[in-house]
């Protein structure tokens, strides 16, 4: 399939979508597929950024900060698949790392193109969500409850670090090792 008609088919009827991309065997079509649309968002968040407030960085300033955002996002994807991954092998799913990868990258259309949009971007990211979390469902054949569960489960991570970093820093304690001496 060719990246328009990837998008096309993601966007009208992503349970169809995700029937035939069960056959890709690499992660190079979704790795490419993410390149593109992730450049379009990085792409758009500079053009916002350079005519709002932030503009006083510079150009120099903004683009090398939002290279740096766009090279961690590229990054944070592989992460989060091995950990959808392991939740929905958890909740008896049926895939390995490359289903949870092409779920998550796949899945992410909507918010890569058009999330960057203020106000509409919101909406799109609760799109992309379901859309990820069908790809989980019928790339694990697992319910479409269970893959929310996958979907979530990277964001459920990174907030519970942060509310333990959080404590951390406020009480001058680890909370995970504290023995209450």
């Amino acid at each position: 399939m060719k990246f328009l008609e990837k998008a096309e088919t993601i966007l009208k009827d992503p349970d169809k979508f995700f029937g035939r991309v069960k056959s890709e065997k690499k992660i190079n079509d979704a790795f490419s597929f993410l390149l593109v649309t992730s450049l379009v968002y990085f792409a758009a968040t500079i053009a916002l950024i350079l005519t709002g407030p932030l503009a006083s960085m510079g150009a120099v300033g903004i683009v090398s900060v939002s290279v740096f955002t766009w090279a961690m996002s590229i990054l944070f994807v592989f992460i989060m698949a091995a950990i959808v991954n392991i939740v929905a092998k958890l909740l008896g799913g049926k895939g390995g790392y490359l289903e949870a990868y092409k779920s998550l990258v796949y899945g992410s259309l909507p918010s890569q193109v058009l999330g960057w949009l203020p106000f509409i971007g919101f909406l799109l990211s609760l799109w992309s969500l379901y859309i990820q979390a069908k790809g989980v469902s019928r790339l694990y054949k697992i319910g479409m409850f269970r893959a929310f569960v996958a979907v979530i489960s990277p964001s459920m991570a990174a907030l519970a670090l942060i509310l333990v970093f959080a404590s951390s820093l406020i009480t001058g304690k680890i909370p995970i090792t504290d023995t209450g001496s």
